[in-house]
């Protein structure tokens, strides 16, 4: 069957994401993703769901400005 949801069709990624995270922590060494990465993932996200919510384009720039901070 195929997965019923978001987790369950990504559960192999997030554990390796997870396990990933761990090992850097044990072995002390940095993590591969950035505050950058994780900020353009956000800005992305948003961008999407503002996107769905107002049934048109949405710009990246509209959501969380790239220095980081608010936004929508």
């Amino acid at each position: 069957l195929p997965p019923t949801n978001f987790v369950t069709r990504y559960a192999d990624a997030f554990i390796a994401e997870l396990a990933a995270f761990v090992n850097c922590v044990r072995d002390k060494t940095p993590v591969s993703v950035t505050a950058e990465d994780a900020l353009a993932a956000v800005r992305i996200a948003r961008a999407a769901k503002l996107s769905m919510d107002e049934n048109r384009p949405a710009r990246l720039d509209e959501t969380v400005p790239a220095g980081g901070g608010g936004g929508r």
